[in-house]
């Protein structure tokens, strides 16, 4: 029996996880305290993550939106967060919340696509997320268009942090496709409405 996509995403994010710990502290093995303090934050996101997918009420995602919206609110505010959270926490926030309208509004949103074991779609992410991304920031190493302030410890390939090699388009790919998903969504409930004649 082939595994269920939000099995896979589960299995992913939680490989996430392990993934970002370990890299973190050989990027700089430092006390324990210090390691939890610094994991805290991507371990929430990943597990919000998860348990979107297990959790299949949509006002959840009405609820963490609002959450990561505050999160994103206190990073811009004060110092208790490192500010280099806060894009994370505004993209995270904007996925989760038009993701919420989606559903509200046409009954199906870009996680249900993420939970059906049958979607293009949550293929579609996981290739312009890994694939894409990677190819990018290679691209991007002998221009520096853009370069990365990252709050955490991060090991680094070809100057690639390793991070955002493995991560760090999952927002921004999230947020958009959520977007445009309203769009399709909208297109699609205009074009099945009856013709008034």
């Amino acid at each position: 029996m082939i595994a269920s996509f939000r099995t896979i995403w589960i299995t992913l994010a939680l490989a996430g996880i392990i993934f970002i710990l370990a890299q973190s502290y050989i990027a700089l093995p430092r006390p324990i305290l210090d390691f939890l303090i610094d994991s805290f934050l991507p371990i929430l996101v990943i597990t919000t993550f998860i348990t979107i997918l297990i959790y299949r009420n949509n006002q959840f995602l009405l609820l963490t939106g609002l959450l990561f919206a505050i999160l994103t609110l206190i990073t811009y505010l004060t110092t208790i967060f490192a500010k280099e959270y806060g894009t994370f926490f505004f993209l995270f926030a904007v996925y989760l919340l038009v993701d919420w309208y989606n559903f509200q509004s046409f009954s199906k949103n870009l996680t249900s696509e993420l939970r059906n074991d049958r979607s293009v779609i949550a293929i579609g992410i996981v290739a312009s997320t890994f694939i894409f991304g990677l190819i990018t920031e290679i691209i991007n190493l002998p221009f520096m268009i853009w370069s990365y302030n990252i709050p955490i410890p991060s090991m680094s390939s070809f100057g690639i942090p390793a991070l955002i090699a493995a991560f760090g388009w999952t927002p921004w790919t999230l947020s958009i496709l959520a977007i445009f998903y309203h769009f399709l969504l909208r297109s699609s409930a205009n074009q099945s409405k009856p013709l008034n004649k």
